[in-house]
């Protein structure tokens, strides 16, 4: 008759089992905010909650950039450069998609563009992304410089929007060409 080795592990253990949360307190809970929300016997998602699961998803593609180019962010002349140089990132058209009853779309902070992570003076409150019109309520989903998303009201948009008038040093040499980055797109990027 065997015995089993005291040592050893069957099933999860709870190491694994405490991961998921603490992974989940990381993520800031942006994995779950664009999960269906019951109402009654349908389930629908909240579009707001969805559009800052998706800024956010961009700031990281942008950081997931930057990292592979020395900490420096791509110095684009549009938003759809930015798209194509980070589509590698998420490979996901989507995320690019806003659920703004008014419009609009996810635009780049083009002050930030080849400049070095380190050399911005507040990442938190930096605009690296932004919603190009505000929510009937006048709030909007911004994407910071650090990597962060959230919802906003106006008076703190007034506020962070003096974000994308900054003059920083670039370490980039040059810009990239408009448009450049469109060939990683796929058709209809």
């Amino acid at each position: 008759m065997r015995t089993r080795n005291p040592g050893s592990r069957v099933g999860i253990g709870v190491g694994r089992v405490a991961f998921l949360p603490a992974l989940a307190l990381l993520l800031g809970g942006t994995v779950f905010a664009g999960l269906p929300q019951k109402k009654g016997r349908e389930l629908s998602l909240d579009p707001r909650a969805v559009t800052v699961g998706n800024i956010k998803q961009v700031g990281l593609a942008l950081l997931m950039y930057a990292t592979d180019y020395d900490d420096v962010y791509p110095w684009a002349q549009n938003t759809l450069t930015v798209k194509g140089v980070t589509y590698p990132y998420v490979m996901n058209r989507s995320v690019w998609r806003t659920h703004n009853p008014s419009g609009g779309e996810f635009l780049f902070n083009l002050s930030i563009g080849g400049v070095e992570f380190s050399t911005i003076p507040r990442p938190a409150k930096t605009v690296a992304f932004h919603e190009s019109k505000p929510w009937p309520d006048s709030k909007r989903c911004v994407g910071y410089a650090d990597g962060s998303a959230r919802v906003v009201d106006a008076p703190t948009w007034a506020s962070d929007s003096k974000s994308l008038l900054l003059k920083l040093k670039r370490k980039a040499k040059r810009p990239l060409p408009a448009n450049w980055g469109k060939q990683f797109l796929p058709p209809g990027g």
